[in-house]
């Protein structure tokens, strides 16, 4: 696969880091398509094709690349607006219908991390409850976090520094 990516990534540097990812499937089949005009060809296949390429196929590529780039980049952009939207409605019907259940909850489910993670210091568990306990608390956390990301948000940029953290390991 790593021989694949490289030739790839040689002429087609964005769709080229999709492959061996999450839409490097998608992307190995529209390359495929525009490439052989099959959408199911081999990597060898399409290795062959890339490898000898003329000038004309190359710049074509180049700008296929360059648009899905540009496609993944809109997508992402939407996909934060609609985000934001959401949450704007939100606290905007929690402010005008004076919903106080919302902060009610919050409430709980910080009490509830904080009993949870006690409980667990400074207690013993059996070990045939071990297994619920942490989805409980995977769950309960789970909960907390959203709530307190919905008083507090979080922003692009830690998304972004996440992503690149994730990607490095």
């Amino acid at each position: 696969m790593s021989g694949f990516k490289d030739v790839v990534s040689s002429v087609l540097p964005f769709i080229g880091s999709l492959i061996g990812g999450p839409f490097g499937g998608k992307a190995a089949s529209m390359l495929a398509e525009v490439i052989t005009g099959n959408s199911s060809s081999s990597e060898e296949e399409i290795m062959a094709k890339i490898t000898n390429a003329n000038p004309e196929l190359i710049a074509k590529l180049r700008r296929i690349d360059i648009d899905f780039k540009k496609h993944i980049i809109d997508a992402d952009i939407e996909t934060i607006q609609i985000s934001a939207l959401d949450r704007a409605n939100a606290r905007k019907k929690e402010i005008m219908t004076s919903d106080k259940m919302p902060a009610i909850l919050s409430l709980i489910l910080s009490a509830s991390m904080i009993s949870i993670i006690a409980t667990l210091m400074f207690h013993s568990m059996p070990e045939e409850s071990r297994q619920v306990v942490n989805i409980l608390t995977g769950s309960v956390g789970t909960a907390w976090l959203q709530s307190v990301t919905y008083y507090f948000g979080t922003n692009k940029s830690s998304q972004n520094k996440t992503e690149m953290i994730y990607r490095k390991k």
